[in-house]
């Protein structure tokens, strides 16, 4: 016998054959880390629609739904769930248009612009000097 299951056969003529042992999944080992934060104490903060991790490359992962656990005092954040890998663009556009512009005062890309006055003959290299202002009647 040759191969994967070569150390599986031991005995001889009827003799039972032994399982093939399989190394563990991911969701496994994430629920080891998930559990060993929970007893490191790390607190469950439910109900988070979404979160968005932003990657140097430009890329960022986003979960939807997922679970976080903090500990302030070691600056720990743990955080479940399955990512989805967005252009950082994409992200931005998004928030852009969750955003209520009318609490800013104005439409977006609007500005005030103020009356400067007539500036076409001021010299701006000379500090102004102060003048008493002129009372008009």
């Amino acid at each position: 016998m040759s191969g994967k299951n070569a150390g599986a056969k031991v005995g001889g003529k009827g003799s039972w054959r032994r399982k093939v042992k399989k190394a563990p999944t991911g969701s496994q080992e994430a629920d080891k880390v998930w559990l060993a934060a929970q007893r490191q104490g790390c607190r469950d903060i439910g109900e988070i629609d979404n979160a968005t991790i932003i990657l140097a490359q430009n890329d960022s992962l986003s979960f939807t739904k997922p679970e976080l656990a903090i500990d302030m005092r070691a600056n720990t954040y743990v955080l479940r769930g399955k990512p989805e890998k967005k252009p950082v663009s994409e992200i931005l556009q998004d928030l852009l248009s969750g955003i209520d512009l009318s609490k800013f005062g104005g439409k977006a890309g609007e500005e005030k612009k103020e009356e400067l006055g007539d500036v076409a003959n001021v010299d701006f290299s000379k500090p102004e000097e102060a003048q008493p202002e002129e009372k008009k009647e």
